[in-house]
């Protein structure tokens, strides 16, 4: 078993000339439609940069949550092997044209006003930018089969929970907190550590740990509310914690995004994920959403 990253994007159509935003669900269903109803694989293959390359691999869906998966890989590099075990080194086999292949996991769920994206992150899998510049490029190949005119174009925004309290309440169990303080506070009345602070960065990064088995939820609402106060040498905070199904989440008043763990099996032999597997846990998300 292993843990893996989810992230969590709205998918939004940019129409041409115009400033306001359109749900993109009707044309993404049926650009998906179109991908996988290419019979020949190299042409649901895209180009993402010079060495990397990426396919619509399939799409099933299930009470309006499609699950889609994407494989890609890197070319251009074949050095030789090494064995971890043994030290010893071996030609690559692959030619120059082959890349181990990645697969990335993606759930869409279609609501009235929105397209919600669960994106599973990783080394090697694709980015958020680089599954909406697929998106785009079939869109163009769409519609040119169509013999319509492509009047918009797709792009993404993160999920930002408005509420920093109420997502940190809906935790299970909070187990760490860090906050980023001012770094004068090393020369303040409290810690009288050291006043020159010139060579030392911005913000001191303070970790906060839950005793065993406890929670630190109201110190760290406190803090927050210190923070907000407009005179707090706290800059931001950073929370660790576990929701109702037990998975990790991470909260930052940053950027806050929910950001889920969600725990895969792997295969022995190839290291990759058990497709099945996540799906089974990307859609039990989605229908939270």
């Amino acid at each position: 078993m292993a843990d893996k990253k989810v992230l969590f994007f709205s998918l939004i159509k940019k129409q041409h000339g115009r400033t306001s935003e359109r749900t993109p669900g009707s044309n993404c269903r049926a650009i998906f439609e179109y991908i996988i109803g290419i019979a020949d694989v190299l042409e649901r293959q895209y180009d993402l940069n010079e060495n990397k390359f990426c396919r619509l691999e399939s799409v099933t869906e299930t009470n309006r949550i499609q699950k889609l998966l994407f494989k890609s890989a890197i070319r251009n590099y074949r050095a030789p092997l090494i064995d971890r075990d043994s030290g010893n080194e071996r030609d690559n086999p692959k030619t120059i044209t082959e890349g181990e292949r990645v697969k990335t996991h993606i759930t869409v769920k279609y609501k009235r006003n929105e397209v919600l994206l669960c994106f599973e992150t990783g080394k090697g899998t694709l980015q958020i930018q680089q599954f909406v510049n697929y998106l785009n490029h079939f869109a163009n190949k769409f519609h040119d089969n169509e013999g319509s005119d492509r009047d918009y174009d797709f792009d993404f925004e993160i999920i930002v929970k408005e509420n920093f309290l109420e997502e940190l309440n809906s935790l299970n169990r909070v187990m760490t907190g860090e906050l980023y303080v001012d770094k004068s506070v090393l020369g303040s009345e409290a810690l009288n550590f050291s006043t020159r602070t010139t060579p030392v960065k911005h913000d001191l990064k303070m970790i906060i740990s839950a005793e065993r088995g406890l929670s630190i939820e109201g110190f760290l609402t406190d803090a927050f509310n210190r923070m907000n106060t407009g005179t707090s040498t706290i800059n931001k905070i950073r929370v660790r914690g576990k929701n109702e199904s037990d998975n990790n989440v991470i909260i930052d008043t940053d950027l806050i995004t929910k950001t889920e763990f969600v725990s895969v099996e792997i295969h022995a032999d190839t290291g990759e994920i058990n497709s099945n597997h996540i799906f089974e846990q990307l859609v039990n998300i989605a229908l939270t959403l």
